[in-house]
C-alpha cells in the first residue's frame, strides 16, 4: 500500500529531472511512489529523458498540455495514491531518509500538517540554506517553508489544492497558509533533508518587485481569516522587525558619521603635509 506520493512537475527540465527522480527513488521508506507530471514540455532532451524514465519503470509519467506549476502539482496529486504528499521540483533533490522521517512525524502526531527540514543549496551557490525558526508571526510575514515539504492528502483536498490563481510564484506559501488555516501545526526536522538547486533564472529570483507584491497580496487576501485569528502574533513580529530596523539604522548612522570624520582627518593631514617645506 502506497504511503507517500512524490510528485515531480516538469516543464522543459532537460536531464535534471532524472536527478530528481533518482533522489526520489532512493528513499528508504518502503511505500513510496514517484509521479512525474510533464506540463507540456517541448524540449527534446526533456522528452527523451521522460521516455527513458517511463520505459525503465522508474516513475509514472503523466502528460498534459502546459497549464502551469499549480495545475501540474494538482494533477499529480489527483493521480497519486499516497496518504502523504511530497512535492519535488524537477531540478531539486531530496536525501534518502526524508520521506521516512517525515512519515514518522505525521503518523505519530495528528495535529501536525506540514513537515520539512533543514536544507542546503547546490549549483550556482552552495552551502547551508538558512531558514529562520518557524513561528506563526514570522510565517504570516514571509514564507519560511520551501516547496518540498510533506503534507497530508486529506488537508490538500480540504483546502482545494494548490491555487491556480497563483501564477507568478508563492503558490507553496499560499498552500501552507491554507493548511495552517486548518489549525495544523508545523514540524521542522533538525537535519538536512532537501537540496535546492540555486540558479540565476529561478521563478522567485527573476520575479519583478511588482509581481512579488501582487503574489503576496493574493496569498494575504485569500487567507485573511488566518491573519485575523493571529493578528497579535503578526503585529508583534512586524513591530519587532521595525525596532530592529531602527536599531541598525542608528548603528549605520554612527558608522557613517565616523567614516565622515575619518575623511575629514585624512584631508587635514594631507593639507598639513603639503604645507611642510
Amino acid at each position: 500500500m502506497t504511503k507517500v506520493s512524490i510528485v515531480i512537475p516538469c516543464y522543459n527540465g532537460g536531464g535534471l529531472v532524472q536527478e530528481a527522480v533518482t533522489s526520489a527513488l532512493a528513499q528508504t521508506h518502503p511505500a513510496v511512489e514517484v509521479l512525474v507530471v510533464d506540463d507540456g514540455s517541448t524540449d527534446s532532451t526533456t522528452l527523451e529523458t521522460l521516455k527513458h524514465i517511463e520505459k525503465a519503470g522508474q516513475a509514472r509519467v503523466i502528460r498534459q498540455e502546459n497549464q502551469g506549476l499549480c495545475a501540474a502539482r494538482n494533477r499529480g496529486i489527483e493521480e497519486s495514491a499516497g496518504a502523504y504528499i511530497l512535492p519535488l521540483d524537477h531540478d531539486d533533490e531530496i536525501y534518502p531518509d526524508y520521506a521516512a522521517k517525515a512519515v514518522d512525524v505525521l503518523d505519530s502526531r495528528a495535529e501536525v500538517g506540514i513537515v520539512y527540514g533543514r536544507a542546503e543549496r547546490f549549483g550556482a551557490t552552495t552551502g547551508d540554506w538558512y531558514l529562520p525558526d518557524f513561528s506563526m508571526g514570522r510565517m504570516l510575514a514571509t514564507n519560511l517553508i520551501y516547496a518540498t515539504a510533506m503534507f497530508r492528502r486529506a488537508d490538500w483536498e480540504t483546502v482545494g489544492g494548490y491555487s491556480t490563481y497563483m501564477q507568478h510564484g508563492y503558490e507553496d506559501y499560499d498552500l501552507w497558509l491554507k493548511i495552517l488555516g486548518l489549525d495544523r501545526q508545523v514540524v521542522r526536522l533538525d537535519e538536512v533533508v532537501f537540496r535546492y538547486r540555486s540558479t540565476e533564472g529561478s521563478m522567485i529570483s527573476s520575479m519583478s518587485y511588482e509581481r512579488q507584491i501582487e503574489s503576496f497580496a493574493q496569498a494575504f487576501a485569500h487567507n485573511s481569516s488566518l491573519y485575523q485569528r493571529h493578528a497579535n502574533e503578526f503585529s508583534e513580529h512586524l513591530l519587532a522587525q521595525r525596532n530592529l530596523l531602527h536599531h541598525f539604522k542608528g548603528r549605520y548612522g554612527r558608522i557613517e558619521n565616523a567614516i565622515s570624520r575619518l575623511g575629514a582627518v585624512r584631508r587635514s593631514v594631507r593639507r598639513r603635509l603639503a604645507q611642510r617645506p
